[in-house]
């Protein structure tokens, strides 16, 4: 029923699923969308032969989609192979704090240097992940794992010695003033919404798209404190959120603070965000720091 195709194969396809009205392009929330790596690099994944194989889509049939191709994409991952540093010893560098942002820099600046520098650069070893989105009306149906699958069969077809994903959990926006290091920690009983804090099984997270990736074979590596840092005036914020929220923050002093600087800053809670927004009323100024979960999977071919 399922089909796969890359960017590379089917350029077109992934064409299709960037128009705004499609669902992919609709699950995430636009600040997302506003990190310097993203704005810089992310439309140059599928440019490239060497990168566009990584952007993988899942298809069906569905002779209703608009494609003119009698096809609808209801899924797709994103990823980069990186160079991760080798010990002499022969142990791989720990995995960048950056998360998202600091894997999509380093593999596109290997790649763009590879092609305009005549001085040697190291080979990529390693696939991070940068995004896994399924259309909400297809989730539940193994389409997720379909994806991690094919991520995991192109790092072993390029030779690359493993595949990486910075997580982002799927319930920790209901958390936002719980710190990620013990959010991961919370566990799941199977039969319960409520994370179990003191007990149970660290092969269970809490968090579903944590535990996923633990069935699937992947272990939790880090943290990442910063893999998506956004920063923008009040008035980007407010177009991106669709409402302003630092007026009533101000005015009611909510989630007031003082920085290290001195400064006057406001903890302001946004849609979707996994922690709070930094509003510093001085400069009109906001920064989203979100962390993410290094997940990392040691075996390519499942």
């Amino acid at each position: 029923m399922y089909q796969t195709f890359t960017a590379l194969e089917r350029p077109d396809l992934y064409e299709a699923f960037q128009q705004p009205s499609h669902p992919l392009s609709q699950i995430w929330p636009a600040y997302m969308g506003g990190t310097s790596s993203k704005i810089k690099y992310w439309h140059l994944l599928p440019v490239f032969p060497e990168t566009a194989r990584f952007q993988i889509m899942v298809v069906v049939p569905d002779s209703s989609d608009g494609t003119g191709e009698g096809v609808r994409i209801v899924a797709r991952a994103n990823a980069i192979p990186f160079h991760r540093p080798v010990s002499d010893s022969h142990d791989l560098a720990p995995l960048p704090d950056g998360g998202m942002d600091e894997a999509l820099q380093l593999g596109m600046e290997l790649h763009l240097n590879r092609n305009s520098s005549g001085a040697p650069q190291p080979e990529a070893n390693t696939l991070s992940a940068l995004s896994i989105a399924v259309d909400p009306a297809w989730r539940n149906k193994g389409i997720a794992g379909l994806l991690v699958k094919a991520l995991r069969q192109a790092a072993a077809d390029a030779g690359l010695w493993g595949l990486v994903v910075p997580a982002r959990p799927t319930l920790k926006h209901r958390y936002p003033d719980v710190g990620m290091a013990e959010y991961v920690q919370w566990t799941s009983d199977g039969g319960s919404d409520a994370p179990c804090l003191g007990a149970g099984s660290r092969d269970s997270p809490f968090d579903p798209w944590l535990r996923r990736h633990v069935q699937l074979g992947a272990r939790m590596v880090k943290i990442a404190p910063r893999s998506m840092t956004v920063e923008a005036d009040a008035e980007t914020w407010t177009r991106w959120l669709g409402a302003d929220p630092f007026a009533q923050a101000v005015r009611e002093a909510s989630g007031r603070q003082v920085d290290e600087s001195g400064q006057e800053v406001f903890l302001v809670g946004i849609p979707q965000g996994l922690v709070k927004l930094r509003y510093w009323p001085s400069t009109g100024i906001a920064r989203y720091v979100e962390p993410n979960v290094w997940m990392e999977y040691d075996e390519l071919r499942a």
